[in-house]
């Protein structure tokens, strides 16, 4: 009988081991896996805020080449200036089944398209002496798209789609370094549906170099060109004529009808249409970043965008070195070092994931992000088997974080490897005693059975 009484408990011991390994890797490929098609918080390795913003949420960050006139802003004016600025071309040629566009640039690195869902997209606007240049905007969307979408008013910016807000100065996140950036725009959408849910477009008032006022030109064309980026355009037209060029403002923020016809495929609905046009984006995309980064090679922003899409490309060897050339130009982001850790982990070299997010773990100062870099380093090491390691990882992370069940479960693993069980019980009432209910959860019932609870 006692025999038989051990065999059971160690049976038991044995499901309860290998259910938390099943569930720890789970997580770990939950964190970690292969990327997939969605821009929610894991999309290409899991980035931070600040970078979420520049790569996977449509950070759109343009240059403006100032024209002569940047001294003053007339708003009297500006209705009356803006009323030259006509397309010059017949939009009722517009052939959206096999037009000349560029979507396979407009879509995002995997070939997906990013838009709004919807008609009527309200949008807020900020008031500033620019009002009249935005409505004016607005207004020759609605009169372009018609049938497509239309831009209506709203009353609160937290009851709006788009929200556009005139500024002196861009924030840090924001990159404010930029030479003569006049607009940076940043798309939220849903990790399933790739439907637009937010977007937020700043507009300078003043030039970052001369911090003279900007143009009313100037800030026409940025604009039109930033609310192309606000419907769901992630990169930009190669052609110069284009009002989605990468350098705005070196029209008069007409559109093209290569602009017009992309807009409207996107917005047509047509799937075959928008399937055929994609097909070739990833490779698009990727010699897009490779030109990009050819031309601003001082720009750290390069080579991660560069780096994203050799990941998602599974090219994992050449988004390491695209890495640490953005390393070398910001030795100091910790954000860069966690996403080159995370490039490591995925390429099965967990050492060098553990140095490279040691040292991401040491420059961030975000209290979120030492506990995810923590989280990882204990993953990392439970794949070298090291769960001693592992489970000072995940118990660092877990004491900041007591509410989340996936850093539990990943504790609990590590405890049934290193044998603690009094520390289950410990880290199980902790998550308890947080507010948390664990009733009807299978993996920690077994956990306090096996720890003898």
């Amino acid at each position: 009988m006692k025999n038989f009484k051990l065999k059971v408990e160690f049976i038991q011991i044995l499901i309860l081991t290998v259910l938390l390994v099943i569930i720890g890797f789970a997580n770990y490929i939950n964190y970690y896996g292969p990327p997939k098609p969605t821009v929610e918080v894991k999309d290409f390795m899991s980035l931070s805020p600040s970078e979420q913003k520049r790569l996977r949420l449509g950070y759109a960050i343009d240059d403006v080449k100032p024209s002569n006139n940047v001294e003053t802003i007339n708003t009297e004016n500006a209705v009356k200036n803006i009323d030259n600025f006509q397309p010059q071309v017949d939009e009722t040629q517009d052939n959206i089944i096999n037009g000349d566009n560029y979507l396979d640039f407009a879509a995002n690195s995997n070939g997906q398209i990013v838009k709004w869902n919807k008609k009527d997209i309200s949008v807020y606007i900020y008031s500033s002496e620019y009002d009249n240049l935005i409505n004016q905007a607005l207004r020759k969307y609605n009169d372009t798209f018609k049938g497509y979408f239309q831009f209506s008013s709203a009353s609160f910016p937290q009851q709006a789609d788009i929200v556009i807000d005139v500024v002196e100065n861009f924030d840090t996140n924001d990159m404010q370094n930029e030479l003569y950036m006049v607009g940076v725009t940043n798309t939220y959408f849903d990790s399933k549906s790739q439907n637009l849910k937010m977007a937020k477009i700043k507009m300078l008032s003043k030039y970052p170099k001369t911090n003279k006022k900007v143009s009313e030109q100037d800030f026409y064309a940025s604009l039109m060109h930033e609310m192309l980026h606000a419907l769901g355009i992630i990169g930009h037209s190669p052609n110069s004529k284009d009002l989605m060029y990468a350098v705005a403002g070196h029209n008069k923020g007409e559109f093209t009808s290569r602009d017009r016809v992309t807009l409207k495929m996107m917005y047509s609905g047509n799937e075959e249409v928008l399937k055929k046009e994609t097909a070739n984006a990833q490779f698009t995309k990727l010699e897009e970043a490779k030109n990009y980064a050819k031309m601003n090679p001082n720009h750290a922003i390069s080579w991660i965008n560069l780096a994203r899409i050799y990941y998602n490309a599974n090219q994992k060897d050449e988004a390491l070195e695209a890495y640490k050339k953005a390393i070398q130009i910001e030795p100091n982001n910790s954000e860069i070092y966690q996403s080159m850790g995370e490039c490591y982990y995925s390429s099965g070299k967990y050492q060098a994931a553990i140095n490279i997010l040691e040292k991401a773990y040491q420059l961030s100062k975000e209290g979120s992000a030492k506990v995810n870099i923590s989280n990882m380093i204990g993953i990392s090491y439970a794949k070298m088997d090291n769960y001693e390691s592992a489970y000072n990882y995940f118990k660092q992370a877990f004491v900041v974080r007591k509410n989340d069940k996936s850093l539990l479960y990943n504790l609990i693993s590590a405890c049934v490897q290193t044998d603690r069980k009094e520390e289950v019980k410990e880290y199980i009432n902790i998550y308890k005693q947080s507010g948390n209910n664990i009733d009807g959860d299978d993996v920690i019932k077994k956990a306090l059975l096996w720890a003898g609870n």
